[in-house]
């Protein structure tokens, strides 16, 4: 009888754990299944092949769920997105956005937007404060902030060798401009010192933001006349006139420049090491990285570029799968790894810094530790404050600096002329 009684808790027990697993799995397919409807996401780059990554993942689990990503390049957002907020076309329910464009439709569209102060609560303290007040307006968080992007040298290790250029040596820009002498002399201009893969106006915002200045200040008013302002000027000024400089269309063409032993150096972000190993890995040529070189000795050698954003249109009708996506492919910790071992994306949540692919080595970079000397940069680099006109006057200020830096004219006296200027296209 003993016997019997055992044996039947025994199944009791048995049945009680059957039906708390199936009950749980039960649980975790509503879960899943609950989230439905379509939304689309407007992208960009690198970021569009990780969205179409993650996308494809998030709707394996929620197989009621449709996400559909749409690679826009800068001119179609420009011509078409005010269209989207004016409600003269259709657009987006999710939009990747760097730090100046969050600042000049969030102003300009104020209704056009959700704020997310209460969704980036539980996160909040997992991104830096500075990184976060470039999308704050009036108190109100306008975005999810995604990444960051610190700027460094790549260099052709074998071509410079060749030459016999010391990266090491290469502290300041005085010190770069000597190596690119040597390099002009000894190939006759065939090989640049430097390639860059973005305008002249980025290059002039980044090198200015080396010396702790943004192209305005925090009441919107331009620093083109300031003191450090004509210093970055009269150093690109320089480097141009010398033929130091190849502009690039795009990574692609630069990549290329630099395999073929075309350019030394490049100026870039994070972003162009997934395109690095993926052409270098069965390579002759080695990389190396190094920091910017600063403007005087012990100078600031950190200076990265505006991160990318995700806002939300308040149009949007499906609320609860935005949110739902956002949280897996900008805050899932497994997602944000793949991101940086995919597609070389850097994660604003210092949450990811803890794992591995942090410290491991790169053959290609002749064992460099890119991730981890990328976070130090970061760190260190200067918080610009973005204001609308950052992104408003770009037309302009392209105009402006390309002409500064190609003439020949006074630097010292145009810039004030130029500063009246802006002034009253300010008004």
């Amino acid at each position: 009888m003993k016997k019997t009684y055992k044996l039947l808790a025994l199944l009791l027990i048995i049945s009680i754990l059957l039906c708390s697993c199936s009950s749980t799995t039960n649980m975790d397919n509503n879960i899943k299944n609950e989230i439905e409807g379509t939304i689309t996401l407007w992208s960009h780059g690198s970021y569009y092949e990780y969205l179409k990554y993650a996308s494809k993942k998030y709707m394996e689990l929620h197989t009621k769920a449709k996400v559909e990503v749409k690679d826009v390049d800068s001119s179609y957002m420009d011509e078409n997105f005010p269209k989207v907020l004016e409600g003269k076309r259709t657009g987006p329910d999710l939009v990747v956005m760097s730090c100046e464009e969050v600042q000049y439709y969030s102003a300009k569209y104020p209704l056009a937007f959700r704020e997310m102060n209460e969704f980036i609560a539980p996160y909040r303290d997992n991104v830096n404060k500075q990184r976060l007040e470039k999308i704050v307006i009036n108190d109100k968080v306008m975005a999810l902030p995604w990444d960051n992007l610190p700027v460094t040298l790549y260099y052709n290790a074998n071509l410079i060798k060749k030459y016999g250029i010391d990266p090491e040596s290469m502290k300041t820009w005085k010190d770069f401009i000597k190596a690119g002498e040597v390099l002009y002399q000894s190939n006759k201009g065939q090989v640049k010192l430097i390639g860059y893969d973005k305008d002249i106006y980025s290059m002039y915002q980044l090198l200015l933001s080396q010396l702790n200045l943004g192209v305005f200040n925090e009441s919107g008013e331009s620093n083109v006349n300031q003191e450090k302002s004509v210093r970055v000027l009269e150093l690109m000024r320089e480097l141009n006139s010398k033929s130091f400089i190849d502009f690039s269309k795009d990574d692609k063409e630069l990549i290329d420049k630099i395999k073929n032993q075309q350019i030394a150096f490049t100026i870039s972000s994070n972003l162009i090491i997934d395109p690095l190993e993926e052409n270098f890995r069965e390579d002759n040529n080695k990389l190396g990285m190094m920091a910017l070189p600063a403007f005087e000795p012990g100078g600031n050698r950190s200076a990265s570029y505006s991160g990318n954003n995700m806002m939300m249109l308040e149009s949007t009708k499906n609320v609860k799968l935005c949110e739902s996506f956002m949280k897996f492919a900008l805050i899932d910790k497994e997602n944000l790894i793949e991101g940086i071992k995919q597609f070389s994306i850097l994660s604003v949540y210092n949450k990811v810094n803890t794992d591995a692919i942090f410290d491991e080595p790169y053959e290609i970079l002749l064992g460099f530790r890119p991730w981890r000397f990328l976070e130090r940069i970061q760190k260190e680099a200067f918080n610009i404050k973005y204001t609308y006109k950052q992104f408003s006057m770009k037309k302009n200020m392209k105009d402006i600096i390309e002409k500064l830096i190609t003439g020949n004219e006074n630097i010292r006296i145009e810039v004030e002329k130029i500063n009246k200027d802006l002034e009253k296209l300010g008004k």
